[in-house]
């Protein structure tokens, strides 16, 4: 009797244990599902990856080849490399102009972004402004590049600091195409 009560105990515990672990597994491919549905998933964020993309970059193709973008929103562009390292475009091609937020873009997307002998790049002081006062401020890229703007004087207030091909492949690939 005592035997079987202490086996029945036993049983209980483990069954519990068992339980228990299936409880806290459901939760999670629950949660997991819930993640994918409202954040990855969700048309809501699928359109913002695509019309972040589509808005800093002009286009959505993959590989994505800029020809001439002359920039834009900071912000708008980190977002899109944001995208872009995430995975939803495996390749951008830069063939010709990438002026400031395109600049910065393909600095922050750097390890899926190739570049074209026509490619250039232009960077100067960002902007921004509080509807009364304007705001001027450097960009924080990546070290190199930074280290580099540095040696060509920094950031220009008023106009553009270009850097061609020549020196951009010391940055970026080469495209294979």
């Amino acid at each position: 009797m005592k035997a079987l009560r202490l086996l029945l105990a036993t049983v209980m515990v483990l069954l519990q244990a068992f339980l228990s672990m299936c409880t806290l597994i459901g939760l999670a491919v629950v949660g997991l599902g819930l993640y994918y549905h409202f954040h990855l998933g969700h048309p809501t964020f699928v359109n913002e990856t695509r019309d972040t993309i589509v808005e800093a970059l002009g286009c959505i193709d993959d590989p994505c080849v800029i020809k001439d973008n002359p920039g834009g929103d900071a912000l708008t562009f980190t977002k899109a490399a944001r995208f872009v390292r995430d995975g939803a475009i495996k390749l951008v091609v830069i063939d010709g102009r990438c002026a400031s937020g395109c600049a910065y873009f393909a600095d922050k997307a750097r390890p899926h972004v190739c570049i074209t002998r026509k490619a250039y790049f232009s960077f100067h002081k960002g902007r921004t402004s509080d509807g009364t006062d304007e705001f001027i401020f450097d960009l924080i890229h990546s070290d190199d590049i930074q280290k580099w703007v540095t040696q060509q004087g920094g950031y220009p207030t008023d106009s553009m600091l270009v850097m061609k091909y020549k020196v951009a492949k010391k940055f970026w690939p080469t495209c294979p195409i």
